[in-house]
């Protein structure tokens, strides 16, 4: 990323920081950052300051990250509970996709969220009626279908609008 450093400075919780910005994925971010904390990292993708991005937004303010506190953990392990699980003969339950995969993936998905259960469900069980309903099992999923559609309609704001 390619910061402009400014020379505007605030403190924001217990930290002295300056601000910086940048264009990253489409939009305009202005960045806060510490160098009481020397490490080159922030939120999701930001890094490359000369210190911790302590706090982060875009212009549109659609999205906003500030550093809340942070604390010594006793007794630190990387090593998260999944992996500890999986040491003790769990099964492997992580697949890893190419982000292709996913992106087709998740898109097939909002286009037809209950594709996977109304290929298993046999004609006539998608005629019956719900037990204590007027709606037939079929009328049900396609109105859930229908609110999960409208839900990625409506909250349709990645933090990258381009890529």
């Amino acid at each position: 990323m390619k910061w402009k450093i400014e020379k505007d400075k605030q403190n924001i919780g217990e930290y002295k920081t300056q601000k910086a910005t940048t264009e990253f994925g489409g939009r305009k971010w202005t960045a806060w950052f510490t160098s009481e904390i020397p490490l080159q990292d922030g939120p999701y993708k930001f890094h490359g300051l000369p210190g911790l991005i302590v706090k982060i937004e875009d212009d549109g303010k659609n999205y906003s990250w500030t550093l809340k506190g942070n604390k010594k953990i006793d007794n630190y392990q990387e090593v998260s509970y999944l992996e500890k699980m999986q040491n003790r003969g769990g099964t492997n339950a992580i697949v890893e996709v190419t982000k292709e995969k996913f992106d087709k993936t998740f898109s097939d998905y909002k286009k037809d969220p209950f594709a996977s259960i109304k290929s298993q469900m046999p004609a006539a069980a998608m005629s019956q009626k719900m037990p204590g309903s007027d709606q037939s099992i079929g009328e049900l999923i396609n109105q859930q279908e229908k609110n999960i559609k409208n839900f990625y309609i409506e909250n349709d704001n990645p933090v990258e609008l381009t890529q």
